[in-house]
């Protein structure tokens, strides 16, 4: 509900002037298209991107034209440095707590006005940097590769394409490299028992012998090898596997 307010605020205050950053951004548009806010929010056609290469490619703020490198990474900063407010009101009552907060941002604001001259001054300096200069090396690059924009801009269609229509893991695969990984690691485990054997087998000849059996049923890595052993012979009967493979199978190999 929070998160919904806020929303509704700037919609308000800023209309389609607005780009929403969202750790799971999809997922928060289908909140808000659920919502009263739908109507609204689809008017000025918002969209928030999250850790998606198929949504990344279309809506990443890299993407966007007038974007730039560093958008929201000072929202990260300013919610990152007001956790030091925590401690101090932790317990504090709902006045001090308002009151703590407010003070704390007004602070951060102040702190920041007197220091915007100096960051528009080098902002306007990069930007003239890459105007100047990388963009004369990325002319040679396009130039010394023989690509035109035309070629970038396709690439690009390509590669929503290909995104776009990039399916899952087929099952086969998956359960293919589980059943490696758990031949990789029975293996590693019966290296270790065998190494653990060989010791025992070298009995000097003032020792006293005492059982080991008790020890070896209650040892973890006999116990981990069976547990990996019925592991195996599970995804062996869910695969259809009729013979273990070997590490120089073709089977083996592929995962």
């Amino acid at each position: 509900m929070y998160l919904l307010s806020i929303v509704n605020k700037v919609l308000k205050v800023l209309g389609p002037q607005l780009l929403i950053r969202y750790d799971v951004g999809c997922k928060l548009t289908t909140t808000i298209k659920s919502t009263s806010l739908a109507t609204k929010f689809n008017e000025f056609n918002s969209h928030l991107y999250m850790h998606n290469y198929t949504c990344q490619n279309k809506n990443h703020r890299n993407i966007i034209q007038g974007m730039g490198l560093e958008d929201f990474s000072t929202m990260e900063r300013i919610f990152s440095s007001s956790n030091q407010l925590s401690p101090v009101i932790c317990y504090a009552s709902a006045h001090n707590c308002h009151f703590f907060i407010d003070m704390f941002f007004k602070q951060w604001d102040k702190d920041e006005y007197m220091n915007i001259g100096n960051m528009l001054y080098n902002n306007y300096h990069q930007a003239l940097d890459i105007i100047e200069c990388e963009t004369i090396k990325f002319e040679h690059v396009k130039l010394s590769l023989g690509i035109i924009d035309e070629n970038i801009e396709e690439w690009q269609k390509q590669q929503s394409v290909y995104l776009e229509t990039l399916g899952e893991e087929a099952k086969w695969d998956m359960h293919a490299k589980m059943y490696v990984e758990l031949l990789q690691r029975h293996m590693l485990n019966c290296c270790k028992i065998s190494e653990m054997q060989e010791f025992l087998n070298v009995i000097p000849t003032d020792h006293q012998f005492v059982s080991t059996s008790a020890a070896t049923s209650t040892d973890p890595i006999y116990a981990t090898n069976l547990f990996i052993s019925q592991e195996i012979i599970a995804v062996e009967v869910k695969m259809g596997i009729t013979w273990r493979w070997e590490p120089l199978d073709s089977e083996y190999l592929k995962p």
